[in-house]
């Protein structure tokens, strides 16, 4: 009996040991992106489509945490009118392979050029990695401030599609 468990734990040892040799790593270290995408919104006295473009620059911790900063524009089709907005992106790769599902969270401040246009924004995300390809879906609350207030709300599904370099 005593053999037999001997055995086992040794066997045991050895497969998660030679697991652990033959693992992958995280990468780590600085990353960048660039994205493009479209969104639908809808709210009250909002209807219509975005066309997005954005840069995200950050760090890969090693663990499939990613950390960045972003620069986006944005054209709103439904009056006609630009943006520019700044952000915060976190993501978290589950998987280490090179076809890799996440999760994310975005939030930033949209400006336009009319100061009652502008606000604030966060936007969660699922999505896959594949290589240098990454495919984004998901929902975003907008908060738009008129004279200094957070009064009119916006949301939107979008999707994007950014290529890292």
């Amino acid at each position: 009996m005593k053999k037999t468990l001997l055995l086992t734990i040794a066997l045991s040892l050895i497969c998660v040991s030679s697991f652990a040799q033959t693992s992958r790593s995280f990468k780590k270290g600085y990353s960048a992106s660039l994205e493009i995408g479209n969104a639908v919104v809808f709210g009250r006295d909002m209807f219509g489509g975005m066309a997005q473009v954005a840069t995200v620059h950050g760090y890969r911790a090693g663990t499939g945490v990613f950390v960045g900063v972003g620069l986006g524009g944005l054209y709103d089709m439904a009056v006609p009118d630009y943006a520019v907005s700044l952000f915060l992106d976190g993501k978290y790769n589950f998987v280490d392979n090179k076809v890799s599902p996440f999760a994310a969270v975005r939030t930033g401040y949209r400006y336009k050029g009319n100061p009652s246009m502008s606000g604030n924004y966060v936007d969660v995300a699922v999505g896959v990695d594949a290589g240098v390809i990454s495919v984004r879906l998901g929902y975003e609350r907008f908060s738009r401030l008129i004279n200094g207030e957070s009064l009119s709300k916006g949301n939107s599904l979008f999707c994007s599609f950014a290529v890292a370099f």
